[in-house]
């Protein structure tokens, strides 16, 4: 009447399951991905930072250009509206006034500062023809 069926492996042995493998997979490979990950949010902020550096020397651009502050007004201005260590470099020169923003990031991924320094120094120049 009732038959009973035994499952039995290819090799002859029982069916086992291959959650233990899986999660050894996974502990081998996390590190891997989360290192990956962090290393795509570094440098995520780093191009974010570099663009936020484009934008603020372009102000600066326009407080010389219009205003003819001085130095230290502008740097003022900038602490003022940016609440970030920023290095201000303004050279006037007979025929060009040259403008330099530098701003320091921590890396926070471990490992990344073999590839970049740390901290990475970002840097931004600008060159005003006066006339």
């Amino acid at each position: 009447m009732f038959d009973i069926i035994f499952i039995v492996d290819n090799r002859g042995g029982s069916v086992r399951s291959n959650k233990g493998q899986a999660l050894l997979e996974f502990i081998l490979i996390l590190p891997v991905f989360l290192m990956l990950f962090l290393g795509i949010i570094d440098f995520g902020r780093i191009i974010y930072e570099k663009n936020r550096l484009e934008s603020i020397s372009n102000e600066v651009v326009d407080f010389i250009k219009n205003d003819k502050l001085s130095t230290e007004k502008i740097e003022l201005e900038l602490k003022k509206n940016y609440d970030i260590p920023l290095n201000l470099s303004v050279e006037r020169k007979e025929v060009n006034t040259i403008i330099k923003l530098s701003l320091e990031i921590d890396v926070l991924t471990p490992g990344l500062g073999i590839a970049i320094p740390d901290p990475y120094i970002i840097e931004v120049s600008r060159v005003i023809h006066s006339e």
